[in-house]
């Protein structure tokens, strides 16, 4: 019993057998020993690291880049995942600033540059140069990378995958971004090839191929995949070949949009389950039901979805106008009701409608506009909304907001009413007395004890206030 009393007592204040090892390292060696560390479970980067070897994960573990830039050097991917493996990607610092611009040179990949137009926010993985796949991140058979935040950026491949490479693994897209990465051969962004990619969140965009690949996959490349379209947004051009299927599955909610153009070749398997295209549907896909969105007599946006499933409005057209939402309407003309199932290929039409902010995340302020998030006009600062009470505060009488607390309304000026309660009563004489003598610890309104408005409280205010309370002068003068 005294050794276990022992035992307790050394375990320090909030300690738990549960908690994960961390690491915190600071260079490159410490980040590789990190790695290789399987009782290691969380890697927390203390500063910008350059490796000259590929990190490898050989066992699950949280990378947390801590808004920080994780280079290498050299022809080789920046991070490996081995087979059976789990990688996940946080960032506790996401508001860190770090710049790139485009390097002029293959395809305008983004390199860093502390003086360049592309800013990034958060931890950075960066400078992979794969000769084969996979950049960025390479995903073996059977792994899995989970990226919940951070930014993969300007990153190569000389085949496939600039940024992301996955053959026969999974790649989780919950969050962060990709951007400004290449491929010599599909995929700029993302390649997977016998896997799935699961997309939740976060923003792939401006990534490329070369002109020989037409353009097809300058964004997500698929082969023989499953790709789960439940968020987030891919800027440009996708390619979907051999079998694919995009579904949203029986549990996700969320869909993805595809801004861009999304190609199969004829003799394609390609089943489009969900997803928003704003290129269209490809013209070799199939589709169990889709929703075609008109604006201004053009298509805007196709959404794929299965009967039965109910559709999602599309982001609001910009050419609608700052100020301006659009409804979506049927061939009544009536407003589409979106919790109705679809059973049936539908085309709504889209009425442009003066936005009434209601469903704006941003909101204003007594004193401040805010920017509508539905339609980007301005949404006009509330004003106070003075309380009912009146208090004394700073030596003024005033009504505090109730939204923001802060001074609502002030009360104008009364000579002698000192407490502030509307009358002239012996109570006001015997506060400002005891004012002038120093011996009242109160509030009072310092504008009516200066009776007379000379700018001082002394015994003169005090004689007006004390012959305007016996009803031998008229306060009323001094106001």
């Amino acid at each position: 019993m005294l050794a276990l009393c022992t035992l307790i007592c050394l375990v320090p204040a909030g300690a738990s057998a549960e908690e994960p090892a961390a690491a915190e390292p600071a260079t490159a060696r410490e980040l590789l020993d990190a790695a290789a560390d399987t009782a290691t479970d969380i890697i927390r980067l203390a500063a910008d690291i350059t490796l000259s070897k590929t990190l490898r994960i050989e066992h699950d573990l949280t990378l947390d880049l801590n808004g920080r830039v994780l280079t290498v050097t050299g022809n080789i991917s920046v991070i490996s995942i081995a087979k059976g493996k789990t990688l996940t990607l946080i960032d506790s610092v996401p508001e860190a600033e770090h710049r790139f611009r485009e390097s002029g040179e293959r395809r305008n990949m983004w390199i860093p540059d502390p003086n360049g137009d592309k800013l990034v926010h958060g931890g950075v993985i960066t400078g992979g140069r794969s000769v084969m796949f996979g950049g960025g991140v390479y995903i073996h058979k059977d792994a899995t990378l989970i990226m919940k935040a951070g930014n993969i950026i300007g990153n190569d491949s000389e085949m496939d995958g600039g940024g992301v490479a996955a053959e026969g693994g999974t790649f989780i897209m919950e969050g962060g971004r990709i951007a400004g990465c290449r491929a010599d051969s599909y995929g700029g962004s993302v390649y997977v090839t016998e896997g799935t990619f699961i997309m939740r969140g976060g923003r792939i965009e401006e990534c490329t191929t070369p002109p020989r690949s037409d353009g097809y996959a300058s964004a997500v490349y698929m082969f023989d995949s499953v790709m789960y379209a439940c968020g987030g947004r891919i800027d440009d051009k996708c390619g979907m070949y051999g079998n694919c299927r995009v579904t949203g599955g029986d549990t996700e909610s969320g869909i993805t949009a595809f801004l861009k153009q999304v190609t199969c070749d004829d003799d394609d398997n390609i089943t489009l389950e969900h997803g928003m295209f704003y290129g269209g549907i490809p013209e070799y896909a199939s589709a169990d039901c889709t929703v075609t969105y008109m604006y201004n007599e053009a298509v805007y946006a196709v959404q794929a979805l299965k009967s039965g499933k109910t559709a999602s409005a599309p982001e609001r057209p910009g050419s609608a106008g700052t100020g301006y939402t659009v409804a979506w309407c049927g061939e009544s003309g009536g407003e589409y009701d979106f919790a109705r199932p679809v059973t049936e290929s539908i085309t709504l039409a889209g009425k442009r409608t003066v936005c009434s902010h209601a469903e704006s995340t941003n909101k204003p302020t007594c004193t401040g506009a805010a920017e509508c998030t539905v339609c980007g006009g301005e949404i006009p600062a509330k004003q106070h909304t003075p309380g009912k009470d009146w208090v004394i505060e700073n030596g003024k009488k005033v009504k505090k907001c109730t939204e923001c607390g802060a001074t609502a309304e002030t009360a104008p000026r009364s000579p002698g009413d000192i407490d502030g309660d509307g009358e002239i009563t012996a109570l006001d004489c015997l506060y400002l007395k005891r004012w002038i003598l120093g011996t009242f610890g109160g509030g009072i309104v310092l504008e009516n004890a200066d009776v007379d408005g000379d700018g001082r409280i002394d015994a003169t205010d005090y004689l007006y206030l004390k012959r305007g309370y016996l009803g031998t002068f008229d306060l009323s003068k001094f106001a």
